[in-house]
């Protein structure tokens, strides 16, 4: 592919299940998913796939995700865009939100939709490559001026997933 750009999926952390008369929107992030996100982030920097800009869903548990990328970052942490739009957001809305925007962005959302996305971007073999199960993150490249999705038009860049990190990586530390 030529003259392409880098978008980053990720599915949100592990959350916590839903408590009586709690809303899905506020559900957090476990403690599992706390160091997953992490992880995740630390993983994305390692491999110099920070994002510049990160879209996310407003949610509570897509929030702490996003802002756990963004402090990785640190003095450079990416703008945050809270797009309602991506709340539990079907396939369409997805692609909406990743085609046009010509900056490394990230995007974090929620399944189906986010998972039903990157199999479309990749194609029909995506599902034997990529799982999308909470804290993975897909990095895809795609073509920079390409607006309208089309089946397979991505290309994978890298796949990540919290069982596949050093265990070290995904673990309560044991100190401090």
């Amino acid at each position: 592919m030529q003259d392409t750009r880098q978008v980053i999926i990720m599915r949100h952390a592990t959350a916590l299940p839903q408590a009586p008369g709690e809303r899905d929107f506020d559900r957090k992030l476990s403690a599992q998913g706390n160091r997953e996100a992490g992880a995740i982030a630390r993983w994305l920097a390692s491999s110099a796939l920070l994002p510049e800009v990160i879209v996310s869903s407003p949610a509570a548990r897509t929030r702490a995700t996003s802002e756990a990328i963004a402090a990785v970052c640190k003095e450079h942490a990416p703008p945050i865009e809270w797009d309602p739009a991506l709340y539990l957001a079907e396939r369409e809305a997805v692609l909406d939100s990743l085609l046009g925007d010509p900056r490394r962005q990230m995007l974090v959302g929620h399944n189906p939709g986010l998972e039903e996305a990157v199999f479309f971007l990749l194609g029909e073999d995506a599902a034997t490559t990529v799982m999308m199960v909470p804290a993975s993150v897909c990095v895809l490249a795609l073509p920079r001026s390409e607006v309208n999705p089309k089946p397979g038009m991505a290309r994978l860049v890298a796949h990540m997933r919290p069982a596949l990190l050093p265990r070290s990586s995904t673990r309560p530390s044991s100190g401090g």
